[in-house]
């Protein structure tokens, strides 16, 4: 929808204005089945992945989690430009993102490592039904040190993913490296099961 002025539906600020980022596609998640989005998830350019609140029945009062400040942030703050796929899980949702950007000239020319990651969020919820009835549980935001590095090689089938089992108990999930320079994910990841997913790199 094109708003010619300051004509915008909502806004929820993210970040500081002016620091010439830009935030990429959300993932808008119903968490309880109701035809309602409860939470979005959202990367930006600076490598931040954002959570937004939306449970609240009154949409002024829908706000950035954690006060503010990123659920996560990517190595080295490498750009997320797509929307994140999601799963869910025992202690809450898995969020799959990957980095990298294509926006200017001097991207296409670029050869910074990018990633693959996927990162839980243990907020559970509860739901007594209707809008507004969802009721986040608290959680914390995740940090790089608390995934598991697997590694990605090269072979003559392909390439082939190290067999690094994660530890949720003691984990936030896992990530990777791209191991071919300029190689970037420029697309929202696809579950095809709950183990699997596919992913298109540039």
């Amino acid at each position: 929808q094109f708003l010619e002025g300051s004509q915008e539906l909502l806004a929820i600020p993210a970040g500081t204005a002016g620091n010439a980022n830009g935030l990429a596609a959300p993932q808008l998640i119903d968490l309880n089945g109701d035809g309602i989005v409860d939470v979005a998830y959202a990367g930006d350019l600076k490598g931040n992945l954002w959570k937004f609140d939306l449970t609240n029945a009154s949409s002024p009062s829908w706000k950035v989690a954690y006060g503010g400040t990123p659920f996560f942030k990517t190595p080295n703050l490498r750009p997320v430009t797509s929307a994140p796929a999601f799963s869910f899980h025992n202690d809450g949702l898995i969020l799959m993102l990957g980095t990298g950007k294509s926006l200017t000239e001097a991207d296409a020319a670029a050869i910074d490592e990018e990633y693959i990651l996927a990162v839980l969020d243990e907020t559970k919820f509860t739901s007594s039904g209707g809008a507004g009835s969802v009721v986040l549980d608290s959680s914390d935001p995740v940090s790089v040190g608390e995934l598991v590095h697997k590694s990605l090689s090269s072979g003559a089938d392909g390439w082939s993913l190290s067999n690094d089992v994660v530890d949720y108990t003691t984990k936030k999930g896992w990530y990777f490296a791209l191991p071919v320079g300029g190689a970037r994910a420029l697309s929202s990841p696809v579950w095809v099961t709950g183990t699997q997913f596919r992913q298109v790199l540039t």
